[in-house]
């Protein structure tokens, strides 16, 4: 049987694990998106419904209709509000290298092959600011260019 792979290939700049991201804090639990949010003032108009165990709060359970408003909420405004970048993974375990990829050059596949587009596969430097410019940003110091890169997962 054994872990499924799942090639990428992606347009982007490769930060080596262990790399500390601001989202690799205990505060975000290494989710990008809980980071993204906080750092961008989301406040979710449905109360918090957990305590700080992870417990519902009284009063509330799983069945509770306030909880998918809530996830609701978080989903409007991440559509709303866009990550520029998007992690992609690279090799496998509990630490892997981390691509930060511009999202619509991203073309992945599990086990059957894809058609490439050739004409997303041409000198992009006109998009090397949006990675660029994030990281910049966010205070991520940029350990190379960014380029084509070809990865594969194991998870």
């Amino acid at each position: 049987m054994g872990n499924n792979a799942t090639a990428t290939i992606s347009y982007g700049i490769l930060f080596k694990d262990g790399f500390e991201f601001p989202w690799s804090v205990k505060e975000f639990g290494g989710s990008i998106e809980y980071w993204w949010r906080k750092v961008n003032g989301f406040v979710n108009p449905i109360e918090e419904l957990w305590d700080k165990k992870g417990g519902y709060i009284p009063g509330c359970n799983k069945d509770d209709p306030r909880i998918s408003k809530y996830f609701e909420e978080q989903r409007k405004w991440i559509n709303e509000n866009p990550l520029p970048i998007e992690e992609v993974y690279n090799s496998g375990g509990d630490y892997p290298d981390i691509i930060l990829a511009i999202p619509d050059t991203i073309q992945e596949t599990n086990c059957n092959p894809i058609v490439i587009d050739l004409n997303l596969i041409e000198p992009m430097h006109y998009n090397d600011s949006i990675v660029l410019d994030f990281c910049d940003k966010y205070g991520i110091k940029v350990p190379d260019c960014p380029r084509w890169l070809l990865s594969a997962y194991y998870g």
